[in-house]
């Protein structure tokens, strides 16, 4: 009887080590599904929004003269391409210029950093972390009417502009403080700024937005957020820019206190005019659509 039961007692522990094993290969299985599952969806979402860029109206819209976007592979050279590399430049795609207005930082301590899966946790973007910028050839807005929209997620409640000027500022358009969207002519050459009010940031709910800038000499500035038929905020002023040297992530660089932009920039798109409510719509409805942020 006792040996019977040792024996039964040993084959109760040899299965039970036998389980375990099972058990573990069928754990580590489902990881690795789950693990791949989600590679795929993620690389599912990427190729959508590659699909919808390549067949989005932007670039077949006139006088388009900047398109900084972050999904297709020539937007970032190949070895930047990585999650938390620093960006040391940003490639124009638009394809109505040979002349391409593409950015660059050769400052490591100023290069912002390329993230995979920023905008829905399937869209990269380019995050700066307070102290990033990138200059632009600006020219263009000189004298000139324009057009400008970003897609941006901020994660900070200070001044954070993601589009500004040199040490004389001029345009600027991004935050002021917690609760307020700054967009127009600011700094030492210009105080003709509007600002419009937004709901205080909240760490625990990081919002993507879309802005939509226009400046024109007939009918001055408007802006928008997350698109929509009536302007959100508007100046009959009609002062068009001078001595603006653009920047990307930040305003009065060169000045005694520069502000940076603290968040991810997926886009930003320039017209060098006024765009139709058609073409605006046409531009935000696609942003809309790739970001997943709801037309306003």
């Amino acid at each position: 009887m006792t040996n019977s039961t040792k024996i039964t007692f040993g084959f109760r522990k040899a299965f039970s080590l036998i389980e375990i094993s099972v058990v573990i290969l069928i754990i580590g299985i489902l990881i690795a599904g789950i693990s791949q599952g989600i590679d795929l969806y993620n690389d599912f979402n990427l190729t959508k929004a590659r699909n919808i860029t390549k067949n989005s109206r932007v670039g077949r819209i006139s006088n388009l003269e900047l398109w900084l976007e972050t999904t297709l592979e020539e937007s970032f050279k190949s070895a930047e391409r990585r999650d938390n590399a620093s960006i040391s430049g940003w490639n124009d795609i638009n394809i109505q210029s040979s002349q391409k207005r593409s950015i660059s930082q050769s400052t490591s301590a100023n290069q912002a950093k390329y993230i995979l899966q920023a905008f829905n946790k399937s869209i990269p973007a380019v995050r700066f972390d307070g102290g990033d910028y990138y200059p632009f050839d600006s020219a263009f807005m000189n004298g000139s009417d324009f057009t400008i929209f970003v897609v941006e997620q901020r994660t900070s409640g200070a001044n954070s502009y993601f589009v500004g000027g040199g040490s004389n500022g001029v345009f600027s358009l991004g935050y002021t403080g917690s609760t307020t969207i700054r967009a127009g002519q600011s700094g030492t050459l210009g105080t003709n700024y509007f600002d419009y009010t937004i709901p205080s940031f909240s760490s625990s709910q990081i919002i993507s937005r879309i802005h939509t800038f226009i400046l024109t000499s007939v009918n001055g500035k408007k802006y928008w957020l997350n698109g929509g038929s009536t302007a959100d905020a508007s100046s009959t002023n009609n002062s068009l820019l001078s001595q603006y040297s653009g920047h990307i992530g930040a305003t009065d660089i060169g000045a005694t206190t520069p502000i940076y932009y603290i968040g991810d920039i997926g886009e930003v798109i320039i017209y060098s005019k006024e765009l139709s409510t058609k073409e605006r719509n046409e531009v935000e409805d696609y942003l809309s659509k790739k970001y997943g942020i709801v037309i306003s």
